[in-house]
């Protein structure tokens, strides 16, 4: 009520279009959580079933909603990992098991029924049938599900899949896991370097903290820097993979692609290639990739390093 506060997550979900409030409203949650709102935040626009003209519209109102949604995601990237279109009563339904063989026939019954007559309700189902039905799924499921309508399992798995919320937990995933200790560490380091400015006298407590973020130990900082702003402009640039592994892998061998039985040699050798690999991008014209690159190659120096050998 108060206004944003310091969250590890946030799923901000919007209608079909962003308001000036819900703009300030990331931009003061990115202050308060230490100038983390990327990190932390993914953007839900709902109700995508019934995006632009709706489910009786000339076009798929999901697909509408789901390029909308990364029209958004690129304007809104300093604020948003990621944008994703959902149809919360389709992923419901499906989720909570409600819709039943029985639902799944009586969809099917409607599979050459014109559209007319669906939306006034002229069908040959029993009424209180279809009103379960548009009380199950809407008419964008009764539209487009009666091609998915051969028995529940089958419909079930479409409606999980047409409603987004696979493309949400994938971005949870893809967002979170696995980079939690190092977005935490982020946010707590740059609330730091926030509150020493306020101090009186900030310089050395400022050096200090610059000391330390060039540190080894805290050179996962940088790394999680980077692959955000590589995966929010260039997601498909070879070294967002390899900063996804880096940032994953929980030892060296993982952090270099290998399983963990090879040999330290096997891994400095792999190291020191990856590291001229990820050189070849210093120069780039992208800044982003140019950054990334410098920041790779880094990473790979140290893991070479850490195993005996710098390259």
């Amino acid at each position: 009520m108060d206004g944003p506060r310091q969250a590890d997550a946030v799923i901000y979900v919007f209608r079909d279009q962003q308001f000036q409030s819900d703009v300030e409203f990331l931009q003061d949650f990115g202050l308060a959580s230490g100038g983390a709102s990327a990190s932390n935040s993914i953007g839900v626009l709902s109700h995508a079933d019934g995006f632009g003209n709706g489910a009786w519209g000339e076009h798929d109102p999901i697909e509408a909603a789901s390029a909308r949604a990364l029209i958004l995601a690129q304007q809104r990237s300093a604020e948003l990992a990621a944008v994703v279109a959902v149809a919360g009563k389709l992923a419901e339904s499906a989720a909570t098991g409600r819709v039943r063989e029985d639902d799944a026939v009586a969809l099917n019954a409607l599979s050459t029924t014109d559209d007319i007559d669906l939306v006034t309700g002229q069908v040959p189902i029993d009424p209180d049938r279809f009103e379960r039905l548009v009380d199950l799924i809407d008419d964008y499921g009764i539209r487009f599900g009666r091609a998915h309508s051969g028995g529940a399992v089958r419909l079930n798995r479409w409606l999980e899949e047409v409603s987004g919320v696979q493309n949400l937990r994938r971005a949870l995933t893809r967002q979170y896991v696995g980079r939690y200790p190092q977005l935490k560490a982020k946010q707590a380091f740059s609330q730091l370097e926030q509150a020493v400015k306020k101090m009186p006298r900030p310089m050395p407590l400022i050096r200090l903290l610059s000391d330390a973020r060039g540190s080894p130990e805290l050179h996962p900082l940088a790394e999680i820097t980077a692959w955000e702003s590589l995966a929010a402009t260039n997601e498909t640039h070879p070294l967002e993979k390899v900063l996804d592994r880096l940032l994953r892998a929980r030892d060296d061998a993982g952090k270099v692609g290998l399983p963990s039985s090879v040999t330290t040699e096997e891994v400095v050798a792999a190291a020191t290639q990856q590291a001229a690999e990820a050189r070849e991008y210093v120069l780039s014209d992208d800044p982003v990739i140019a950054a990334a690159a410098v920041t790779v190659s880094q990473s790979l120096a140290l893991i070479a390093l850490r195993n005996g050998i710098s390259p």
